[in-house]
């Protein structure tokens, strides 16, 4: 293992890490199940082979699968930042780290 990647103390971040792994797998889970998706591969990509329980009854309109597809997108891009949101909480203070950010960038003369 390349020694740069080693964090101090890692293994005090172990079990909440573990934790948000399982938040997230669930979650992502949860959408693969309701839509049908077999796989993260074919959801992350958005080349989604077959949609189950579309929006719209029929199955035919490709208004229907757009619109699916898209309520899919936005589920899974909201998970995944509650996914990045919790897992970084566990490791650094970012919220306080990026309103100092923030702050700093308000003095900023263009």
């Amino acid at each position: 293992v390349d020694p740069s990647f080693l964090v101090v103390e890692w293994t005090r971040y172990k079990v909440p890490i573990e934790r948000e792994i399982g938040y997230y797998s669930q979650a992502m889970k949860s959408v693969f199940e309701q839509y049908g998706i077999a796989t993260e591969e074919e959801m992350l990509s958005g080349l989604i082979v077959s949609i189950g329980n579309r929006i719209s009854d029929n199955e035919e309109n490709d208004g229907s699968f757009f619109n699916t597809n898209r309520v899919i997108e936005d589920r899974v891009r909201r998970i995944q930042e509650t996914a990045r949101e919790r897992f970084f909480e566990n490791i650094i203070d970012w919220k306080t780290d990026l309103e100092e950010v923030e702050n700093k960038r308000i003095d900023v003369k263009p």
